[in-house]
């Protein structure tokens, strides 16, 4: 019934039951079992919840009328707000990760030819040097699938470019095939001794010499055959990023964030797991301090408050509780759990309403395809709220 599920507006949900029942509400999530409020009238159970977007309902009926309940001698006072907090301006953060250049658009050139071919998407390029030396064309089945027929051998050389207002020590550059590629960087041969990898242990990361302010070149010349085919490679570092079309510039790491999509923020590839601090005061001991965070674009977001776990936040109401808190300066932990969209995706398929995922999105053509990057919004889109509440 709710279209746009970041809306966090609950609709009772009524029901009618012909006999005499105790109803229980089975929570399937985390195993507790409630009692839920009913009257009966005329041979039917009636009683009612609230439903959110995403919930879902268990009941048992036991038979019967339920016993009554003896009155308490006093009932607890309610909760009165004390104190609400947001955050409108930019807030610390940190990154599980090194933050990410996606290096998919390059200068090409094959076997022995000198002259690099203009800047061309990878997968195009792919296509075009496959046919120059009479290979058959990416099929879309995994290598290991192919036969060890012995091919001629050749080559294809790409050269990625970019710029950087900062200084960067540290880098990284994932690539697969790392074992049989050779790369340079601004000319100079790169030790391919692999140290780690980037998500998949297919991505393997080899380390890069310092990144000056400039313009840098990294080129990357790999066997072409029927088993192998030219795939994205990724830039690795403790840098910001300033993505204007297809030109990336890295930038000087900032310590700030402000809520909204980090793409705008100097991470417009960045896929890992990123962690906003919020600090706040409570004014009186044993508060109830929620946490309530709906707008957010990412797998999930999980709480911690002064260093340990609250809890996870990731349906409708999207709220989490922390009871017992004591007066005193606090700090809140949300960290949104990414996804790997802005990094792995058809990013150049600008049919970014489908729901579908197979290999003909990264091969589009005509309208549907577009040089520039169509990323996804990814981050906790609006600040959280902290709201501190006393009996």
């Amino acid at each position: 019934y709710q279209k746009i599920t970041d809306y966090t507006h609950a609709k009772n949900l009524h029901f009618k039951v012909r006999g005499y029942f105790d109803p229980k509400l089975y929570n399937t999530v985390n195993g507790a079992i409630s009692e839920v409020g009913c009257r009966y009238d005329d041979g039917f159970t009636y009683f009612s919840v609230p439903a959110y977007a995403h919930d879902s309902f268990l009941f048992a009926l036991d038979k019967g009328k339920r016993k009554p309940r003896e009155a308490t001698a006093s009932a607890l006072p309610p909760y009165r707000l004390i104190r609400s907090y947001d955050f409108k301006g930019a807030v610390p953060y940190v990154t599980e990760e090194p933050n990410v250049v996606l290096l998919d658009m390059a200068e090409f050139t094959w076997d022995d030819n000198a002259e690099f071919q203009p800047l061309e998407e990878i997968r195009r390029i792919d296509a075009k040097v496959r046919q120059l030396a009479k290979i058959p064309p990416k099929s879309g089945k995994q290598p290991w699938t192919l036969s060890d027929e012995e091919f001629e051998p050749h080559t294809t050389t790409l050269k990625f470019t970019f710029k950087s207002e900062t200084e960067v020590d540290g880098a990284h550059l994932a690539l697969e095939d790392a074992d049989v590629s050779r790369v340079t960087f601004d000319g100079h041969e790169v030790d391919m001794t692999t140290d780690g990898y980037f998500t998949d242990e297919s991505i393997e990361t080899v380390k890069l010499p310092h990144i000056g302010i400039g313009e840098h070149t990294i080129t990357v010349t790999l066997p072409l055959s029927p088993r192998s085919y030219t795939e994205a490679y990724y830039l690795l570092g403790d840098f910001n990023v300033r993505l204007e079309g297809c030109d990336k510039t890295l930038t000087a790491k900032t310590d700030r964030i402000g809520f909204g999509s980090i793409g705008a923020q100097g991470l417009p590839f960045y896929c890992g797991n990123i962690t906003y601090i919020c600090e706040f005061d409570v004014d009186e001991d044993d508060s109830t301090v929620q946490f309530h965070a709906n707008y957010y674009r990412g797998a999930l977001i999980s709480v911690k408050l002064d260093g340990e776990n609250v809890g996870r936040i990731v349906s409708a109401p999207y709220n989490l509780n922390a009871v017992g808190v004591k007066k005193g300066h606090h700090v809140a932990e949300f960290t949104l759990y990414g996804n790997r969209y802005n990094c792995f995706a058809a990013l150049h398929n600008t049919n970014t309403n489908t729901d579908q995922t197979h290999p003909s999105l990264w091969f589009s053509r005509d309208d549907a395809f577009s040089y520039n990057y169509q990323l996804k919004p990814m981050g906790i889109m609006t600040s959280p709220k902290i709201l501190v509440f006393k009996r």
